[in-house]
């Protein structure tokens, strides 16, 4: 979690035992463009001092003066909303008609948050339930796939380090390297099998694993928040690491060396990472897998799934036709976006407004329709894309002003779809992406739908259904709304 989340709690529980009345504000949902995401907390004492942020600094204000007279929060938990029209998110500093949901809980002994602190420092990932009646929290073991979580009843949130480092090898350099990891809220994890390493080991706030580094590697399952560094100088130990790491989601995988030794690792026959840039599909696959069976699902291959491509909106903010814009490396923005979506699908229908667009398409080797009533919402463009693709066993529905979506997130997504899932979405950061998919057991719903809400409601309507694919990558919430948006975002 965030470093500053984790001084929130600590300055509230803080807080509490010196007496005061604390209330402490978790972001449990947001609406259109939001200062601060999803999870992202305060913590406001009676007197009005507060840590932490959830704006940009005007809902702070007004909660700081709920909490003072107590209008808020006062015996149990509440949910507070900001934003729900234009007028009021202008009001509290929310941009381009922004909204956003807080779960404020008064902080006590029964909130366990020193309990949660005390579990954080020793590295520990917990899953924090938060009952919105009683005010009581449970803690239990979280996964590195949970998100935040709200229905109404209970807020499910998940604290600790949700970003790994691993380190091979147990010397002095990587020492320092574990100390600077373990103060930017990294989780590491170092691997050293020589017995002449590990007696010299003391560094007790990061445990040392004596298993083969390979091993080790294959059992922690690297997603797009592991890194993983190799530091022995000892191809023996670092190779066969590396090779496993290669193999992985992990946003980075590095190694110390000379430039002979980088020379000797590419000649040795023996490595596979050749084939490195197909790793993040093959392992997005398996986190796919691994949450379609926690809920008892079975694989149906060679099923028929089809790309839908939404790409008939107005885009009044960008100032111009924004999906015909160019992005920095030439290509326009809708096109990059079907690109992408063609490479793992073998049919895609891209909704269009007029016919200028076909050609550009085609191209891409994807099939257009024009919509005629597109002015009325996302919602009429979905519709109208089921209509035109017809009945097929599922669709993974993208948005033609999100380029940046990996192939890899897209792949994941049309495998949880071939494994039985009813809806399937990628989860950037505890953040619901796109693109979204959906079993065409719902093609009625589908082409019924109105309006400019899309698929939001089938997927709330649904969420038991919902198989949720975390990933690391940004692109799945980054959509491009205005000329500065254009630039990628960064990897993570």
């Amino acid at each position: 979690m965030d470093s500053v989340d984790i001084e929130v709690l600590r300055t509230a529980e803080a807080w509490r035992k010196q007496g005061r009345h604390v209330a402490l504000g978790t972001i449990v949902k947001t609406w259109g463009s939001a200062p601060r995401p999803v999870g992202a907390m305060v913590a406001i004492r009676d007197d009005g001092q507060v840590v932490g942020s959830v704006s940009g600094g005007c809902v702070e204000d007004d909660l700081i003066e709920k909490v003072r007279s107590k209008a808020v929060a006062a015996q149990k938990p509440q949910l507070v909303t900001y934003g729900v029209t234009n007028e009021e998110a202008t009001r509290w500093g929310l941009p381009c008609g922004g909204t956003l949901q807080l779960v404020v809980e008064p902080v006590s002994s029964e909130t366990r948050v020193a309990e949660l602190l005390e579990r954080i420092g020793r590295q520990q990932l917990v899953r924090r339930r938060l009952d919105m009646e009683s005010g009581r929290a449970t803690l239990e073991p979280g996964r590195w796939q949970d998100v935040l979580e709200f229905d109404g009843r209970v807020l499910s949130a998940v604290h600790g380090p949700r970003w790994r480092l691993v380190l091979i090898g147990a010397g002095q350099l990587t020492r320092y390297l574990a100390e600077m990891a373990r103060m930017l809220d990294y989780h590491v994890v170092v691997i050293d099998p020589r017995e002449e390493y590990a007696s010299g080991w003391d560094l007790d706030s990061v445990p040392l694993n004596r298993g083969m580094p390979d091993d080790v590697v294959r059992e922690l399952e690297l997603d797009g928040h592991s890194a993983l560094v190799a530091l022995t100088h000892d191809p023996k130990l670092d190779d066969l690491a590396l090779m496993e790491a290669l193999k992985s989601a992990a946003f980075y995988v590095g190694a110390i060396g000379s430039k002979k030794n980088n020379g000797d690792r590419h000649r040795d026959p023996r490595r596979d990472d050749r084939r490195a840039p197909r790793r993040e599909r093959a392992h997005l696959g398996r986190q796919a897998r691994a949450a379609l069976r926690s809920l008892g699902l079975r694989s149906q291959a060679d099923l028929n799934v089809v790309g839908l491509l939404l790409a008939a909106g107005s885009a009044s903010r960008f100032g111009s036709d924004k999906l015909r814009h160019p992005l920095p490396h030439g290509v326009p923005i809708a096109v990059q976006a079907a690109r992408h979506l063609r490479a793992e699908l073998s049919r895609v229908v891209v909704v269009i407004r007029s016919t200028d667009a076909r050609e550009a398409f085609a191209a891409e080797r994807c099939e257009t329709v024009v919509c005629e009533n597109a002015d009325e919402g996302m919602g009429a463009s979905l519709a109208c894309a089921v209509r035109a693709a017809g009945r097929a066993d599922a669709y993974v529905v993208a948005l033609a002003d999100m380029p940046y979506v990996r192939p890899a997130t897209i792949a994941a997504v049309r495998e949880a779809l071939e494994h039985g899932a009813g809806l399937a979405a990628p989860y950037f950061r505890a953040r619901r992406g796109h693109p979204v998919g959906i079993a065409g057991a719902y093609y009625e719903e589908l082409v019924s739908l109105r309006g400019d809400e899309g698929a939001r409601h089938l997927l709330s309507a649904n969420e038991a259904r919902l198989v949720k694919i975390p990933v690391g990558d940004p692109g799945v919430v980054r959509d491009i709304d205005r000329p500065e948006d254009l630039a990628p975002p960064i990897r993570t």
